[in-house]
């Protein structure tokens, strides 16, 4: 790791991952010429049902995805951790294990506009920059205007597919194949399908 590197934190419950995660980290990469981006599956999310793939299961799945990707990492804190993560325990460790380093978190929009209520988001702002991925071709209102946080955007992006429209189709996963990783696609069938529903 370079002295003053820059490090893209990208946290979730992939559930499963899918390709729009991937494009997330490949266009914040590129953009903000990051060193690495950490893929963060978290065990469990504040007020939301369990996940329906094991953590296990869900990091086996995105260390699938990026195997090809010298530059994208996972990290397994948040599983090991147990139960409920808020951001700012997660930006901690990474700032502890990596002190040279400037870090990035990626962010969809509706993520950022309530960030405010996160809890301890005034210590956040004190360790990441936030790098927010907007569906919007450019910023309205006041989109941009986030006190203490220091913010960078990617407009007009948009991925047709969420990781609980392909759990609601495991049996058919054809009709998503274009939006899964094949390693991906081979992983659920094998473990999840019975064999007059694989799709490989």
């Amino acid at each position: 790791m370079s002295f003053n590197s820059k490090i893209g934190l990208l946290g979730g419950a992939f559930d499963p991952p899918h390709l729009g995660h991937l494009e997330m980290a490949k266009l914040a990469h590129k953009q903000f010429q990051l060193e690495k981006v950490i893929f963060i599956p978290s065990s469990c999310s504040l007020g939301k049902p369990s996940p329906f793939f094991s953590p296990k299961e869900r990091l086996q799945m995105l260390d699938l995805m990026i195997a090809d990707l010298s530059w994208a990492k996972t990290s397994d804190f948040e599983i090991q951790k147990g139960g409920v993560s808020y951001t700012y325990e997660t930006a901690n460790y990474f700032q502890k294990t990596f002190p040279q380093s400037s870090l990035f978190c990626l962010l969809g929009s509706d993520q950022w506009d309530a960030i405010d209520t996160w809890k301890r988001y005034r210590d956040l702002a004190k360790i990441l920059e936030f790098i927010v991925f907007s569906r919007n071709l450019k910023h309205s209102g006041n989109f941009l205007e986030k006190k203490h946080f220091i913010s960078h955007f990617i407009f007009n992006f948009s991925y047709p597919i969420s990781s609980s429209l392909i759990r609601e189709s495991l049996s058919n996963l054809k009709k998503y194949h274009s939006y899964l990783h094949p390693q991906i696609i081979r992983f659920i069938s094998e473990k999840h399908l019975s064999k007059n529903e694989k799709y490989l």
